[in-house]
């Protein structure tokens, strides 16, 4: 039987070192930025979340250690991104119990139905969201692996660490009658109670949001994407010069050797290039993984201010990286992108649908999500010319869409969790009156994971090197798209077609 290669990726020693190098930098910053913000929103609770997020990073690790999972870069993102959603679990219970303390409940008893009346919600919203990273596992490839893994090991951790750990340090702390404040002056500020009549915008919610939804498609449609090779197949190199080039240069230089032009792009300096091609034959000889070297040592040589003395020298000096996928497996990757998303918006619809007993829910959470995902396939199609990196769809950003896909299901799980107590507990209170309370309510959390998940991410886009640039850049854009959808489209969505079916019941 002989053995055919079908991919391949090398990353160099350099650029692996940098990789790292900026992944440890985003999560030391991205904690430090988290434990300034706990404090000062949170004050002596923000100290408990942070003990309790210290062990959450903690069991990542020995999890990941223990069962010899190999840490991708992806994997280090999500790590990142881990930190920041981890939060969401402690600002959901302490905005609960603040809630209780406004009921006029007392200190020990406001801490124990925080924690109870916000189970439903912290499982609702982890369990959809575990149900996008294993499936991103599944049907994943490579490093998009150890992202779904990170994801899934943080979801468990998560719930050990806000859940359990934090409800340890509480009751150690009441049966020492010793207080724990949970606002600041500054959150004082921002958690005044107020009922926003969010329905009564719904119209104007929907016009934005069909135009954004319609100039999203009309630009997928009319410009498409920028593929990568994870998805056309080819071959990408990161090639490093010894001076600042020109890439419409190199391109030209290429494309008169290989016949087709090849996409050449900056790679977090103007004197580093990713080429990509898809050419696989030249003059009735395959280009392998040695004639695609000679090939660029030959045409690049005259772009270095002192070339290598050899082909052995370029390789090891500057070729940093390399990536083949044939095209059949490409194929593969595309076609398990789209089925796996698929069948997470069906489980998803399942689950909601089952949890809330109305399939209304469960259509206004899947709308919100397609509207997500097209708004930011559009930008990625609009984009891919203009934004100073690399715009191309490739197994990071399918990533990135089903790691917003889980975010976005988990803020809209989390309003409809209040929605769902609220009818119960005030069946008689008009439905549009409830929901405006619901979605106030819970108004505070959302801001406050939307903050702490964004300025990780934006870290990570910083601060996370070359490589990360298009998925944290996907990401900002889906926590804002997401926030916005579970308030003003999942939730109108789901009460118009509430009312539809029910008229004045």
């Amino acid at each position: 039987a002989q053995v055919q290669v079908t991919s391949s990726d090398f990353v160099g020693p350099t650029l692996g070192k940098r990789s790292m190098r900026s992944g440890l930098m985003s999560l030391a910053i991205g904690m430090g930025a988290i434990v300034v913000f706990m404090l000062l929103y949170y004050g002596g609770s923000g100290v408990i979340a942070l003990a309790a997020l210290i062990l959450n990073l903690f069991y990542i690790i020995s999890c990941l250690a223990g069962f010899g999972a190999t840490l991708t870069l992806p994997g280090m993102a999500g790590i990142v991104l881990t930190v920041g959603m981890a939060v969401d679990a402690n600002v959901i219970i302490f905005e609960r119990i603040k809630e209780e303390v406004r009921k006029g409940k007392g200190y020990k008893l406001a801490i124990q139905d925080g924690f109870n009346r916000s189970y439903s919600a912290i499982i609702d919203a982890n369990v959809t969201t575990f149900i996008v990273a294993f499936l991103l596992y599944k049907g994943g490839f490579g490093p998009v692996k150890g992202f779904a893994i990170v994801l899934m090991i943080g979801i468990l951790t998560t719930l050990l660490a806000a859940v359990v750990i934090a409800r340890i340090g509480f009751n150690y702390l009441s049966q020492q009658d010793r207080k724990v404040t949970f606002d600041t002056s500054l959150s004082k500020v921002f958690s005044a109670q107020k009922v926003y009549k969010f329905l009564s915008m719904r119209k104007i919610s929907y016009a934005i949001s069909g135009v954004l939804v319609a100039a999203s498609i009309a630009a997928i449609v009319t410009q498409s994407f920028d593929l990568g090779v994870d998805f056309k197949g080819g071959r990408s190199y990161t090639v490093e010069f010894d001076q600042n080039i020109d890439a419409t240069d190199v391109a030209d230089k290429l494309e008169a050797k290989l016949g087709k032009r090849p996409t050449v792009k900056t790679y977090g300096s103007e004197a580093t290039l990713q080429i990509t091609t898809s050419v696989e034959n030249l003059d009735g000889v395959a280009l392998n993984d040695d004639a695609m070297a000679a090939l660029l040592y030959g045409e690049l040589e005259t772009f270095y201010a002192s070339p290598s003395a050899s082909l052995d020298d370029f390789r090891q000096d500057y070729i940093k990286g390399t990536s083949m996928i044939e095209t059949s497996v490409a194929d593969d990757i595309r076609k398990s992108a789209v089925f796996g998303g698929s069948i997470g918006v069906l489980l998803i619809f399942v689950y909601i649908f089952i949890r809330f007993r109305k399939w209304q829910f469960g259509f206004g959470a899947i709308a919100a999500i397609l509207h997500d995902a097209l708004i930011i396939l559009g930008l990625f199609a609009i984009l891919k010319t203009v934004m100073p990196f690399s715009m191309e769809m490739n197994r990071n950003i399918i990533a990135a869409l089903l790691t917003i896909i889980g975010y976005s299901i988990n803020d809209t799980v989390v309003v409809f969790d209040r929605i769902r107590e609220y009818i119960t507990e005030r069946p008689k209170t008009a439905l549009e009156e409830n929901v405006n309370e619901a979605v106030s309510s819970t108004l505070s959390r959302t801001l406050m994971t939307s903050v702490t998940t964004l300025l990780v991410v934006l870290i990570l886009f910083f601060f996370g090197g070359p490589d990360l640039k298009s998925l944290s850049f996907a990401l900002i854009v889906g926590i804002i798209v997401g926030t916005y959808s579970s308030i003003f489209v999942a939730t109108p969505l789901a009460v118009d077609f509430l009312k539809r079916q029910e008229g004045n019941k």
